[in-house]
């Protein structure tokens, strides 16, 4: 059996929020079946900003900006230039993108990949409007990843 860091994460906010999604959306996820929503799609462009920032950027009458046609071929998502450079001032040049690795759990194998790993330190991006910091200090994404990696240091 095989399960993600993710949707282990997905089912502790199911559990103790009660609204992070519906219990269709959760089965589906577990099931490997859902579709991505808007915003996970937001999330992947984003990602793609920070692995690989030159081929996104453009620059406008407006200023610089961020461009990423989603997989799908739906309407690019567009980053504003000056948050998405805030962002990449931060996020370190030469991690390593999304890296996946594996670790046994009473047979079940758990899977997971931070966004950047960078030495001992693991990296997430979240693409979201408002920072929930009890959200993320509760969360077991940052905790699994730390031991999967055997890294001191996690990073938001």
């Amino acid at each position: 059996m095989r399960l993600s860091i993710t949707t282990v994460e997905a089912c502790r906010l199911w559990r103790d929020t009660g609204d992070w999604m519906a219990l269709s959306e959760l089965e589906a996820q577990i099931k490997r079946v859902s579709q991505p929503s808007e915003k996970m799609l937001r999330g992947i462009a984003f990602h793609s900003v920070l692995e690989n920032p030159s081929a996104a950027r453009e620059q406008s009458l407006e200023g610089t900006q961020y461009r990423v046609t989603p997989r799908d071929g739906s309407a690019p998502f567009v980053f504003d230039g000056e948050g998405i450079e805030r962002v990449l001032q931060m996020w370190p040049a030469n991690a390593a993108a999304e890296i996946k690795n594996t670790f046994d759990v009473d047979g079940i194998t758990v899977v997971g990949k931070p966004d950047a790993l960078f030495g001992v330190e693991i990296w997430e991006a979240k693409c979201t409007e408002k920072i929930d910091v009890e959200n993320y200090f509760e969360s077991f994404q940052w905790k699994a990843l730390l031991k999967l990696y055997s890294a001191t240091v996690a990073k938001y």
